[in-house]
């Protein structure tokens, strides 16, 4: 499988919608996955259950489900951004030494990417998940 995108972002709320246009002004190209897990949309995530917003600033009064399609609609605009509707069933280290992590991210159907690099940050001899990349 050719290696498609630069990143991957699992959830796609508002925060992982949000990256993936970050991610897109960075020039890379984006992969967001999200999936339900109750009442909320797999796409705009949690605020999809709120039925007013009134504090979100520049509009006066949206429901959760409009500011989420907004959000959608701005991050879709980025043409380096792909959003599906797909839930991760497994992120695997398939890492065979010592560096940076391996890692499988796989769906309920087979691989979504394969070789994710992990660049992680040291926080007091803890390895923390910084970034998924896939290896070029």
């Amino acid at each position: 499988m050719k290696n498609e995108y630069d990143l991957i972002i699992i959830g796609a709320g508002g925060v992982g919608l949000a990256g993936g246009m970050y991610s897109a002004r960075l020039g890379l190209k984006t992969l967001i996955l999200g999936h339900s897990h109750g009442s909320e949309l797999p796409i705009g995530g949690v605020i999809t259950t709120t039925n007013l917003v009134e504090n979100y600033p520049g509009f006066i009064k949206l429901t959760g489900t409009e500011i989420a399609e907004k959000i959608e609609a701005h991050t879709r605009s980025y043409d380096k951004v792909t959003i599906k509707e797909e839930l991760v069933k497994e992120i695997k280290n398939v890492s065979s030494g010592a560096g940076d992590a391996v890692w499988d991210c796989r769906n309920s159907k087979g691989k979504v990417a394969p070789g994710l690099y992990v660049y992680r940050i040291s926080s007091q001899g803890n390895n923390v998940v910084k970034k998924l990349f896939i290896r070029r």
